[in-house]
């Protein structure tokens, strides 16, 4: 079973300019305790060149198209508990088990 970290907080930056930044349109940085850094979901146009995820020096650096920007940060704002984790080459953002019409 990979290690799954529990997500307490999260930072949210949105690139202006055509670019972006380094080719990125936004990032969320998520947090496991205050400061501690667990992950960078990072958001690129569609027609760039897509990244494959990746963990290093204990950090997951997710890649996802810009679109998903909205329901990625739906998600962060409105489950709980939520979880991030890396295996078989993928990071995987998750909640945990919910019942069925909890009306979150």
């Amino acid at each position: 079973m990979p290690n799954t970290i529990e997500i307490k907080s999260y930072h949210v930056i949105v690139y202006g300019s055509p670019q972006g930044y380094q080719n990125i349109r936004a990032q969320i940085s998520l947090f496991n305790v205050p400061n501690k850094t667990a992950a960078f979901v990072r958001f690129i146009e569609p027609t760039q060149p897509f990244p494959n995820d990746y963990e290093e020096s204990g950090i997951i650096r997710m890649f996802l198209h810009i679109n998903m920007l909205d329901s990625v940060m739906d998600l962060i704002r409105n489950e709980k508990p939520i979880y991030i984790y890396f295996t078989a080459a993928h990071a995987f953002l998750t909640t945990s088990l919910e019942p069925v019409g909890e009306n979150e």
